[in-house]
This record gives C-alpha cells, sequence and structure tokens, in this order.
C-alpha cells in the first residue's frame, strides 16, 4: 500500500478535517469536567479546553494527512495594514446584512456569560482563536485543497463554508463566511499564515475592547452610533472601504507577481 500524500487531500477530506475538530470537542468536554476539582475561573477552563480541542484537531490532521504543512512567509506591512481596514470595514457591512434577523435573547444572554471581559477570555478570543483557527482552516483545510490541485475559487469557498459552519449560529456564520473568503484570498496571494492571524486578532480585539469598554458583548455598531441616518452613512461608507481595500489589495498583489 502507497503512503496517502498531501495530493489526496479533496474537498472531502476537507470536511472531515472540521469534523475532526468538532470531534475533539468531547475531549474538551472532558477537561472541562477535571478542571472542575481545579481551583481557576470558568475563563481559564474554557481557555484550557479550547486549546486542548483545537491542538488535539491539528494533531490528528496532521497524522492523518502527513504532507500537510503550515506556511508562514514573510507578509508585506503596507498589504496588511489595508487588509486590516478592510476587514474592520467588512465587518460593518456584514452586521447591517443581518439587522433584520436580529440574534434571539437567550443567545445573547449566553454570549455575555461566556465572554467575561478578562485576560483568559482575551487569550482565547484574541490569541488562541486566530492562531489555531487559522491553523485549522486557511493552513490546514484551504492550503490541503490548494496543493491537492483544486481550484483556488472553490476551495477558498469551500474553507469559507466550514470556517462558518464552525460557529454553529447564523449570526457569526454569517459574517465569517464573508470574512473567511477574504482570509482565504489573501492566503492564496501570499502563502503565509501570518496576514489571516493578524487580521482575524485586529478583527476579534475591535469586538473585545469594544464589548468590554461597554460591558455587552453583543454592542453593535449601530447601538454606538444612535441615530439611524448617521448609521446608514457609516455603512456606506464601510462598503466603499471594503471596495477599494480589496481593490488595491489586488492591485498589489498582482504588481507582487509581475515583480
Amino acid at each position: 500500500m502507497t503512503e496517502k500524500t498531501y495530493k489526496e487531500f479533496t474537498v472531502g477530506s476537507a470536511l472531515l478535517a472540521m469534523l475532526i475538530v468538532c470531534g475533539t470537542a468531547m475531549l474538551s468536554a472532558v477537561v472541562q469536567i477535571m478542571l472542575k476539582y481545579v481551583p481557576i475561573s470558568t475563563s481559564w477552563s474554557m481557555l484550557i479546553a479550547y486549546v486542548v480541542q483545537f491542538a488535539a484537531g491539528l494533531a490528528i490532521i496532521k497524522i492523518i494527512w502527513r504532507g500537510i504543512c503550515f506556511k508562514f512567509n514573510k507578509f508585506n506591512a503596507k498589504q496588511t495594514l489595508i487588509a486590516i481596514a478592510t476587514i474592520l470595514a467588512m465587518g460593518v457591512v456584514c452586521e447591517a446584512a443581518m439587522i433584520l434577523f436580529p440574534m434571539p435573547d437567550k443567545l445573547a444572554a449566553l454570549f455575555n456569560v461566556v465572554l467575561q471581559p478578562n485576560i483568559a477570555t482575551f487569550l482565547c478570543v484574541c490569541i488562541a482563536a486566530p492562531m489555531l483557527e487559522e491553523m485549522v482552516f486557511r493552513g490546514a483545510i484551504l492550503g490541503g485543497m490548494l496543493n491537492s490541485g483544486i481550484a483556488a475559487r472553490k476551495a477558498i469557498i469551500v474553507s469559507a463554508a466550514l470556517f462558518a459552519l464552525m460557529h454553529l449560529n447564523p449570526w457569526q456564520g454569517v459574517p465569517a463566511f464573508a470574512i473567511g473568503l477574504l482570509f482565504g484570498w489573501i492566503y492564496k496571494q501570499t502563502q503565509s499564515l501570518w496576514p489571516s492571524m493578524i487580521l482575524h486578532f485586529a478583527n476579534n480585539t475591535t469586538s473585545y475592547c469594544i464589548s468590554t469598554i461597554y460591558g455587552d458583548s453583543n454592542v453593535t455598531v449601530k447601538d454606538l452610533v444612535g441615530s439611524t441616518q448617521i448609521y446608514i452613512v457609516v455603512v456606506i461608507v464601510c462598503i466603499a472601504i471594503t471596495y477599494l481595500g480589496i481593490k488595491w489589495l489586488s492591485k498589489l498583489f498582482a504588481n507582487n507577481k509581475a515583480v
């Protein structure tokens, strides 16, 4: 029998990889139960369980598909700064797109309970999540499909869809899909996980800081602005920033290839 190679990483493999990470949540649950007997806060317990889940998932993925490698090539600071502005503007646009489908009160209350403003939550949301989720969805899943010869557009869409599905609810899933498309495109262009990790950090940290300042993990830009008229202007400006940012990045990436 021939050893499985990286070239065998298909769309089915991508789905299996995501299911593996979901499956390791059982190990995460066991860890959380064990940590109940340790004098630490719930936030620290959640951080440890989250890291265990994704680390175990990545280890299993690496064992099954040994050829998978995580690329950390150099990245362009200018491109990354433009991408940060683009991703933050895109977040406002996604929020506006979901305004007709408000989050249920019970789910919103759950997020407020879980996402307590403390160092453990910061480490989980702003450090661990950007690193581990990018390694899974852009490094292993998207990278695996791209290196298997799957068309870039298809691979990016599939990885973004799985990234959205992983969030388990549409209020996070819809923005995650849009953001995942941008992350995937940038990964394809740069062949590096650093930019998407930095963008993921910027996106999550902005949300964390706003929710911490206002004492509500579900606060929206509309809530911050107050006036409906001003909010509409903000959304229009963010649409323009998103469009121009993507166009600018496209030009910069094209210039890089031409050099």
